[in-house]
């Protein structure tokens, strides 16, 4: 059986959720060949592109040789909220071919697993991370952790209108 995995990277090093990831991935190559799709956040402000495919070629992961023209999504600005629908249909007419049995999102992030899934017709298999928390902290969490992006979009935005403002 072979299994593709659709993920923004499989490096482990900026939170809990990236090493569970990582760690799955890892012990899926133990019983299935597995097959990496990176989305199109691995390509976004990632120089190091070359490096991270090796490494992942290293842990015994097939890359597909499309993978390469992917990286043209490179350009996209980073976004805290998904792009347009038809970003990710540009994205999954870039995959070739899927020889698979199985698409799998490890951590649900990652729009490109829904459309290439679409498009090729394999099944898809995803892992919900759901907080186990009651409806009052789940808001408290949520506020917390988006707090820090929305002073930096309102800051944007005001940047944005005066300088429009004193332009014109």
């Amino acid at each position: 059986m072979k299994i593709t995995v659709v993920t923004s990277g499989l490096r482990s090093n900026y939170s809990g959720g990236s090493v569970h990831v990582n760690n799955v991935v890892k012990r899926l190559t133990n019983y299935f060949k597995v097959e990496f799709i990176p989305s199109i956040n691995f390509f976004i402000n990632n120089d190091r592109v070359n490096e991270e495919i090796e490494n992942i070629r290293k842990l015994g992961i097939e890359i597909p040789d499309f993978v390469s023209s992917l990286s043209k999504f490179h350009s996209l600005k980073p976004s805290f909220l998904p792009y347009s629908s038809s970003v990710y249909n540009k994205y999954a007419e870039k995959v070739e071919k899927v020889d698979s049995d199985f698409i799998y999102d490890p951590d649900y992030t990652t729009p490109e697993s829904i459309f290439i899934s679409n498009k090729v017709g394999i099944p898809l298999g995803l892992t919900l991370h759901e907080p186990l928390y009651s409806f009052s902290q789940s808001i408290f969490y949520t506020y917390y952790t988006l707090r820090p992006f929305f002073f930096t979009i309102l800051r944007l935005l005001y940047k944005e209108v005066a300088g429009t403002l004193f332009i014109n």
